[in-house]
C-alpha cells in the first residue's frame, strides 16, 4: 500500500506516514508539521497542541529505547548434529530468602530456653505461653511515577534548553520559552529549572549591557573631546532608549549633564569675544567664534549669539517728526565683508565691490504707513577711466522690496542727499536692509538712509 502524503503547514515540506513514526514529523491539531517547524510552533501553541506534540515525541523516544534495550541472543554450543541455534537466555529464579529461616531459628531457641527454665524451677504447673505468630509485612509500595503534567513540563524544558543551545544569541526568545514554562507548569521540577535558566539569562544580559554601555560612553567621550557636544548628547539620548534599568540610564544621564554644563560654561566667553569684535568690526574674529559654535552643533547657542550681536547696535528709534535715520555707524555689516566701514565721527562705507555685502538695521517706526526713501552718499560716474554705480534694493523684512538706480554725484568727496521713492513700513520693530542688485566698479560711498513718513 502507498503511504499517506501531506505537507508541512509552515515550510510545505513533503511528509509521508513513515515520517510520523520516525519522529521526523508531528501532528499539531488538525495540521501536520515537520520536526523543526513543530518545535518552533511548540512555545506559542495552545496547551492541547503542546500536549499532542510532546506525547508523539514521547512515544517515538520510547520506541527507540525499546529497540535499543531488547535482549541479545546468546549463541549455544554445537550439539551432536553439528547444528547451532540461538535462544534467549532465561532469567534465573531468585533463590529463597534467608530471612524467614533465621527468624524461625530464633523462635526455636527462645522456646528451648523457656522450657529449660520451667524445669529448673521445680516443675511448676504454670502454662507455657504460646509462641507469638510470625507476621510478614508486605513490601512498601513503589514510589509513584511522574504525572503527565510533569512529563509535559520536562519535555518543554528540554526543548527550551535545546533551542538555547542552538540559538545562543537570541536571549529574548530563550527567555520567552522559559517564562512560558514558569507560567504554564508552576510547582513542577521543570518550573524550578526554568527559573534558574532565567536567572542565568538575566546575568548574561546585565554583562552584555555593561559592555555596551562602556562603548556608548566611550564614543560620547570622543565626540566631547572634539567639542561636538550636541552630537555626543544626541548619541547618548538615542542609546538611552535601548534599556530602562537605572544601571544603564543613570551613567548616560550624568554624561549628558556634563556635556550640557561644558557648553554652558564656555559660551559666555565666546559671546563676549564676538560682541567686542562686532564693536570694532572684527569680522574675522566673529567668524572664528561662529566656527567654534558650529562644531557644537547646538542651534540654541547660535541663536543666543545672534541676539547678543544684534544688541551691539540697538534698534534705531524714530525722531519726534517720525523720521528714521539709518546711519552707517549703527548698521550691522553682513556678507563676506569685503567693503569697509571707516572709523571716527564721519563713518561711511567704502570699497562696496561685492554684491553679497549688505547693511541692515532694526528700525522702530512710530506708525505704519508710506515712507520716502532718501540716501546720503557719494558716487562719481567715472574716474580715470573707471566707471562706478549700479542698482540697489531697500528691503523691509516680511514686507516690500524696492529697487533703485544710483544717481551720480560730482566726486567721491561730494556727498548728496537724494530721494529715490517710497516704501511701506509696519508700526512695529522691523529689519530694514540695503542690498546691491548690480555693481559697476564700486556701488557707492554710503553715509546714511532716511525714511521720512509721508504727511
Amino acid at each position: 500500500m502507498g503511504q499517506e502524503i501531506v505537507y508541512c503547514c509552515r515550510c510545505q515540506t513533503r511528509l509521508v506516514s513513515s515520517d510520523f513514526d520516525k519522529g521526523d514529523a508531528y501532528r499539531a491539531g488538525d495540521q501536520s508539521a515537520c520536526a523543526p517547524c513543530a518545535m518552533l510552533m511548540l512555545p506559542t501553541a495552545s496547551f492541547a497542541v503542546q500536549q499532542q506534540i510532546l506525547e508523539q515525541k514521547r512515544k517515538v523516544v520510547e520506541t527507540r529505547e525499546k529497540k535499543s534495550s531488547s535482549p541479545k541472543l546468546i549463541a549455544q554450543p554445537r550439539g551432536p548434529t553439528g547444528s547451532s541455534t540461538q535462544v534467549r537466555q532465561p532469567a534465573l529464579p531468585a533463590g529463597p530468602s534467608k530471612a524467614p529461616l533465621a527468624l524461625l531459628a530464633g523462635i526455636g531457641v527462645t522456646l528451648v530456653l523457656l522450657v529449660g527454665m520451667l524445669l529448673m524451677s521445680g516443675g511448676s504447673s504454670a502454662p507455657v505461653p504460646a509462641p507469638l505468630p510470625v507476621v510478614s509485612r508486605p513490601p512498601p509500595p513503589p514510589p509513584p511515577g511522574p504525572s503527565p503534567r510533569d512529563v509535559a513540563a520536562q519535555n518543554a524544558f528540554q526543548f527550551a534548553i535545546s533551542y538555547a543551545r542552538d540559538h545562543s544569541t537570541e536571549m529574548e526568545e530563550q527567555a520567552k520559552l522559559f517564562e512560558k514554562i514558569v507560567a504554564d507548569y508552576d510547582k513542577t521540577p521543570a518550573c524550578a529549572e526554568a527559573k534558574r535558566e532565567l536567572e542565568k539569562i538575566a546575568r548574561k544580559r546585565k554583562e552584555e549591557a555593561a559592555s555596551e554601555l562602556t562603548g556608548v560612553l566611550g564614543r560620547a567621550r570622543e565626540l566631547g573631546v572634539g567639542e561636538e557636544y550636541q552630537n555626543a548628547i544626541d548619541h547618548l539620548k538615542a542609546a538611552r532608549k535601548s534599556h530602562g534599568e537605572p544601571e544603564w540610564t543613570r551613567p548616560i544621564d550624568d554624561r549628558i549633564k556634563e556635556l550640557g554644563d561644558a557648553m554652558a560654561s564656555k559660551f559666555p566667553a565666546l559671546r563676549d569675544r564676538a560682541v567686542e569684535a562686532r564693536k570694532r568690526d572684527g569680522t574675522a574674529e566673529i567668524h572664528e567664534v561662529r566656527a567654534e559654535l558650529a562644531k557644537w552643533n547646538c542651534p540654541r547657542y547660535v541663536e543666543e549669539l545672534d541676539k547678543a550681536l544684534a544688541q551691539v547696535f540697538p534698534p534705531v528709534a524714530a525722531k519726534p517728526d517720525g523720521t528714521i535715520q539709518l546711519a552707517v555707524s549703527t548698521a550691522r555689516l553682513q556678507g563676506p565683508r569685503k567693503f569697509k566701514r571707516t572709523s571716527g565721527d564721519w563713518q561711511v562705507i567704502q570699497a562696496w565691490i561685492d554684491d553679497k555685502d549688505y547693511l541692515e538695521w532694526t528700525a522702530l517706526p512710530r506708525k505704519a504707513g508710506t515712507y520716502t526713501v532718501r540716501l546720503n552718499y557719494a558716487c562719481p560716474k567715472e574716474l580715470k577711466g573707471s566707471f562706478f554705480g549700479g542698482d540697489f534694493g531697500i528691503v523691509v523684512a516680511g514686507g516690500e522690496t524696492k529697487n533703485f538706480t544710483v544717481e551720480h554725484t560730482a566726486s567721491w568727496g561730494e556727498f548728496k542727499t537724494i530721494t529715490f521713492g517710497t516704501i511701506a513700513l509696519p508700526g512695529s520693530a522691523v529689519v530694514v536692509s540695503i542690498r546691491p542688485v548690480k555693481i559697476i566698479g564700486t556701488l557707492m560711498s554710503l553715509r546714511y538712509i532716511e525714511l521720512v513718513p509721508e504727511k
